[in-house]
């Protein structure tokens, strides 16, 4: 059944690549061939590849005019003040103009500016969608106030539930990510003459790229800078210069790569042997999601997003920050390669059985059509 009369929101803090615009432009794509219309909005300006990604797939996107830090956090004088009223009434004016019937947030600013504003803006629904473990939730009168005016609360995950389970009374749903599945045309490649262990994640502090290279050089005095190569994914954002510093003074250069953004993911993790995952909290992470569904044995570490991935009883799991134990898994899966591709099968039955786009996406849908 088509829903033509149905307009949906789908409101983002950045048209940029990370876990969360991933699930907004799945969720887009889902939207639109159940039939209903889907617009994307986002702060800033930015026009790069995550802005692309929509307009390549035909979706009508929307850039408010403005950065969301003047309505979120103004000057506290009278001048900001005034912004902060100007601009608010600016993205009412424009979502009602939309006529807009069900807004979907993705991440903290999205959530808290939405959820404040839906009914003014004309819209019958607007749901908080908590896309972390609530790094960025302050949880004051503001932030609880938002979070309850919502239609529904979401969460993607049992850390952020039992975050936000502290501001409220009210029921959270929780929507597990969904992951696309692998072209099944595409088989995994031939390791090349390195072995290739490959991470997702921005270069974001809380990503703990850190630890991670720390670890690396355990694995590098285990095999030797030719034998091995580890593949950083990923945005080059405010720890970058930091982590190049270090790969730099311990003369790592030709066995780690920061590739930036990555367009072929898939291609990407079919040529690796596994996967790394070293945040040190987090909700649930497409950075251990995708390795999986592309059937690559992971090694993560412990933080409640991950066992939700990957299950309580994994035996892959490390400690946060612990880079002993994770060089130790690492080496520990490099020179088993047929428990590291055993592993890797069993992931990506667990992603079909429990992670997969139709079940996240359906989750939504029942949100969406209920009274």
């Amino acid at each position: 059944m088509k829903y033509q009369k149905q307009h949906i929101l789908i409101a983002l803090h950045r048209f940029a690549i990370g876990g969360a615009e991933t699930q907004a432009l799945y969720l887009a794509e889902f939207l639109k061939q159940e039939g209903y219309q889907v617009t994307i909005g986002a702060f800033g300006d930015e026009i790069g590849e995550g802005y692309f990604r929509f307009n390549r797939l035909g979706h009508k996107t929307i850039h408010w005019g403005f950065q969301e830090k003047l309505i979120l956090t103004p000057t506290q004088n009278l001048s900001g003040l005034l912004r902060r009223y100007y601009y608010s009434r600016k993205l009412i004016l424009q979502v009602k103009r939309l006529g807009i019937d069900s807004i979907i947030p993705f991440t903290y600013p999205a959530n808290s500016i939405f959820c404040q504003w839906f009914k003014r803006m004309g819209a019958k629904k607007c749901f908080w969608n908590q896309r972390d473990e609530g790094r960025f939730f302050k949880g004051d009168s503001f932030d609880i106030k938002c979070l309850n005016n919502a239609t529904s609360i979401i969460s993607n995950s049992l850390e952020g539930s039992n975050f936000l389970q502290r501001f409220t009374k009210r029921n959270i749903k929780i929507i597990h990510n969904g992951v696309m599945p692998v072209d099944e045309s595409s088989s995994k490649s031939d390791y090349e003459s390195k072995i290739r262990v490959v991470k997702i994640g921005n270069l974001h502090s809380y990503k703990d790229h850190f630890t991670l290279l720390k670890a690396w050089k355990i694995v590098i005095e285990r095999f030797g800078k030719e034998e091995v190569q580890l593949l950083l994914a990923g945005n080059k954002l405010d720890e970058y210069s930091s982590l190049s510093t270090f790969v730099s003074e311990n003369k790592m250069e030709s066995t780690v790569s920061f590739l930036g953004e990555v367009k072929d993911i898939n291609s990407l993790l079919l040529s690796a042997q596994l996967a790394v995952f070293s945040s040190y909290n987090e909700g649930i992470p497409n950075g251990v999601l995708e390795p999986m569904a592309a059937g690559l044995a992971v090694i993560a570490t412990n933080c409640l997003g991950a066992q939700e991935a990957l299950g309580v009883d994994y035996p892959f799991l490390v400690t946060p920050k612990d880079h002993e134990s994770l060089a130790i898994k690492i080496i520990e899966l490099i020179e088993n390669r047929s428990l590291s591709d055993g592993i890797g099968r069993q992931n990506k039955k667990r992603i079909a059985d429990s992670f997969s786009m139709a079940r996240m996406c359906n989750q939504y849908l029942e949100l969406i059509e209920s009274q």
